[in-house]
C-alpha cells in the first residue's frame, strides 16, 4: 500500500475508512504520499479514523488510555517521531 500499482493522477476520489490508525506512525507520511500520487489534482481523499468518544465517561477514558499507551509506545519505546493526534496530516493542494 506504500507503492500503489496505479499510474499518477488516476482517481477522482479515494475512500479509506477505519484503517488509517493501523498504518504504523513512521509509515503514514509515505502512505499519504502514495495516495496523493494516484489522486487527481482536485481529487477527494476521505479518511476516517476510530474515535474514542463513547456515551459513558468511563468507557471514553478507557479508550483514551489505550491511545496514550499507543502514543507512548511509538514515542518512547520505538523512538519514532510522533505527535499526539498524529493521524492529522495536512497535504498541499498542489503538486
Amino acid at each position: 500500500m506504500f507503492k500503489l500499482p496505479f499510474r499518477k493522477n488516476i482517481f477522482n476520489g479515494i475512500w479509506f475508512s477505519q484503517a488509517f490508525e493501523y498504518v504504523p506512525p513512521d509509515k503514514r507520511e509515505s502512505f499519504l504520499s502514495s495516495l496523493k500520487y494516484v489522486s487527481k489534482l482536485k481529487g477527494v481523499l476521505y479518511i476516517s479514523v476510530e474515535t474514542w468518544m463513547y456515551p459513558s465517561i468511563p468507557a471514553s477514558l478507557r479508550e483514551l488510555w489505550s491511545d496514550f499507551k499507543l502514543y507512548f509506545y511509538w514515542k518512547f519505546m520505538r523512538r519514532k517521531p510522533l505527535l499526539w493526534g498524529e493521524f492529522l496530516y495536512y497535504l498541499p493542494l498542489t503538486y
